[in-house]
């Protein structure tokens, strides 16, 4: 059989640890490609375990919907109304960086703050939709509240700077 294959995807897989066996001779050129990590929103904060990091430079857009979340966090502390069902992003900050984020939805009206201290420290509240925010190294946690009973699909797009 002579070696003239094609490239091809057999399997994408989940993270951890592979073998990669061939039969017979010549060579293998084996070449594996990552998929950017999935982030999501969570319902409530974990504290420890594994969390993106982010840097200056980055950005991702993420999707989420609070119609089966609870309220955990107070959207009244940030001048909106209470009552709304909310969700988290927990990440880590490993040097100075500015986050710009903004929310949308067509569902409800949305709060963006930030939590640090794996959610049990500090709020700082946005504007509303949006928050502008520059973050020393640690843990933190993005949370996506409504101004009200409101739930549902929501968009929110992360920009971290340069401080």
């Amino acid at each position: 059989c002579e070696a003239a294959f094609e490239p091809f995807l057999v399997q994408r897989l989940e993270a951890g640890q592979y073998v990669a066996l061939a039969q017979g001779g010549g060579q293998l050129a084996l070449t594996v490609t990552p998929d950017e990590a999935p982030l999501f929103f969570e319902d409530m904060c974990f504290p420890g375990g594994a969390r993106p990091a982010f840097a200056a430079g980055d950005q991702r857009q993420l999707m989420g919907d609070t119609s089966a979340a609870v309220d955990g966090f107070s959207a009244a502390a940030c001048g909106a109304a209470a009552g709304g069902p909310d969700q988290v992003l927990q990440f880590d900050v490993l040097a100075p960086v500015r986050l710009r984020a903004t929310a949308q939805s067509d569902a409800f009206a949305p709060v963006l703050s930030v939590t640090s201290n794996d959610c049990f420290g500090d709020l700082v509240c946005g504007a509303g939709a949006g928050i502008d925010v520059v973050l020393q190294p640690g843990d933190y946690g993005l949370v996506v509240d409504a101004d009200g009973p409101g739930s549902g699909a929501y968009t929110v797009d992360l920009r971290f700077e340069a401080p």
